[in-house]
């Protein structure tokens, strides 16, 4: 949730109760990945407590390119009727099976730089006096640059009219295997210098009260054209 780790043993008491129940669990399993690199857990442990999953695999960019639903025989037998019934059904798998089976060889250890990398962002970020709204516990960190003065579509602008432009949308920010570090650095910097010439110009700075409830941490840049992805 929010690229944030859940704690194993909340999990299985989730899934015993829904099981007591009479009732199933699935598992959307896009993050999935992170969490076992993260915690060095083996799949067949995390996906364990549930009765169906899905996992999902990608080219590097955040989006997923294929997904494959794990779970009982019979299940599996039966959720490929339905695929066929909407139209899903492919028999040339070989090139998906191309694509997982490289994910799993190349990119999957990748994944240890790219949460070292994202917690160097959450640092950096930290640092130019922005507010962490959600902390890089794998690939994701949640911003909100308010209390330096500077605002989201500042800082999209800035970043995407960079050489090397890095395009954003809002709070969320995600690391992906294809990120670099001089990204991360080149995004740090442009937040450091709009907070330093927001200052240098005496501008005041109006940060949104806070009540102490909920804050949803997805936060976008509001009306208008949107840059998009992290």
């Amino acid at each position: 949730m929010n690229g944030t780790i859940q704690p194993q043993n909340d999990i299985i008491a989730i899934c015993d109760y829904v099981r007591s129940r009479n009732m199933k669990t699935h598992l959307d399993g896009a993050r999935l990945w992170d969490v076992a690199s993260a915690t060095s857990t083996p799949l067949q442990d995390l996906c364990a407590p549930f009765d169906t999953v899905t996992m999902c695999f990608s080219k590097g960019l955040g989006a997923p390119i294929g997904s494959m639903l794990v779970g009982p025989k019979e299940l599996i037998k039966k959720a490929r009727w339905f695929r066929k019934q909407f139209g899903g059904g492919m028999r040339q798998t070989g090139l998906l099976s191309a694509c997982a089976a490289y994910a799993l060889t190349h990119n999957y250890p990748m994944l240890t730089r790219v949460h070292r990398l994202a917690r160097r962002l959450e640092e950096g970020l930290k640092q130019t006096g922005v507010e962490i709204l959600c902390r890089a516990e794998t690939c994701m960190v949640f911003y909100d640059p308010a209390p330096i003065g500077v605002t989201y579509r500042q800082i999209i602008h800035r970043a995407g009219t960079l050489p090397n432009p890095v395009l954003l949308n809002g709070s969320r920010l995600i690391i992906h295997i294809q990120t670099s570090d001089s990204a991360v650095d080149d995004l740090l910097k442009v937040i450091a210098d709009l907070a330093s010439e927001r200052k240098a110009r005496g501008d005041p700075i109006h940060p949104p009260k806070k009540d102490g409830s909920y804050t949803d941490v997805y936060l976008v840049a509001g009306p208008g054209p949107k840059a998009y992805v992290e």
